[in-house]
């Protein structure tokens, strides 16, 4: 059984609205207006609409005491999500719950975990989570590239520091700083890859697999998040003893338990090609 993506901007609200019941909702996308969608309020934000979030937020308009985060996690919106999550904890909302609307893919996948809940359609797509494949597609030459350029726009302003503001500003407004921020984690998860490696903590066939990925710019997105997927990433955290990560999984993991035991039915991965049902392991990979 699959199920299919509402059509539409009206048809999608109306299904959700049926999933959040009265909840409050931010829906975080790429049309910067706002409307309401039958039993609830539906703010539609786009990444450089920060501002008009907060305000919305501090006014009568979300009186909530609970609040749900929507939207698709890829290119801008997932670093915009993040930011609001924060932004909406330092506010004091309650309890934040987030509701992938459409996609997750790769490690974007994990920031709905900075929320209480992570809440899926039945339409929703979970990626595969791979430590060292990040979400964009910037290979090391085009990281590399970027990087050189944004540093020498910073580089060129007066060193009283008077337009840096406005330089920043400009490259933010233009996706550049964005870029400018995958390129260095881009950078840096090749540099973990390859200390690793010599660490003899990944194996030759794991490593010179995934630098294929990395350098051939192959897309890994059309993977659901496994049992397999679990344990390893489970195991990857232990190693370089990152508890961050390690919360992230457990959060994850019990989410998904959640979902799969409240609604009584297999999780529908769906992609492009194939449609996958998760599969949650036999045992818990957390040791508990």
């Amino acid at each position: 059984m699959s199920y299919d993506h509402p059509r539409g901007r009206k048809g999608l609200l109306d299904e959700i609205s049926i999933i959040l019941r009265e909840e409050c909702v931010i829906s975080v996308i790429a049309n910067p207006y706002m409307e309401a969608a039958q039993k609830f309020s539906t703010m539609l934000s786009h990444i450089r609409d920060s501002s008009l979030i907060v305000r919305a937020l501090r006014s009568s308009f979300f009186d909530c005491n609970s609040l749900f985060i929507l939207f698709n996690a890829y290119n801008a919106t997932v670093q915009f999500a993040e930011y609001v999550v924060k932004k909406l904890k330092s506010l004091g909302i309650g309890i934040i719950k987030t509701l992938v609307v459409d996609s997750a893919l790769s490690l974007s996948a994990l920031l709905p975990l900075l929320s209480e809940e992570l809440v899926l359609t039945p339409w929703s797509t979970l990626g595969t989570i791979d430590p060292y494949i990040f979400v964009s597609h910037v290979m090391p030459k085009e990281a590399m590239a970027v990087k050189e350029s944004i540093d020498q726009a910073i580089a060129s302003v007066p060193k009283d520091g008077g337009g840096k503001g406005q330089v920043i500003y400009a490259l933010a407004v233009s996706g550049s700083l964005y870029e400018y921020v995958l390129s260095e984690k881009h950078i840096r998860y090749l540099e973990r890859l390859l200390n690793d490696y010599v660490r003899d903590r990944v194996a030759e066939p794991k490593f010179n697999e995934l630098m294929n990925r990395m350098l051939n710019n192959i897309d890994v997105h059309d993977q659901p998040l496994s049992a397999k997927e679990i344990n390893d990433l489970v195991n990857y955290s232990k190693i370089v003893e990152d508890r961050q990560l390690l919360n992230m999984i457990e959060r994850y993991y019990n989410s998904a338990i959640n979902y799969l035991n409240k609604s009584g039915k297999a999780l529908l991965i769906e992609t492009s090609l194939v449609t996958y049902d998760i599969t949650p392991p036999n045992t818990n990979p957390l040791g508990y």
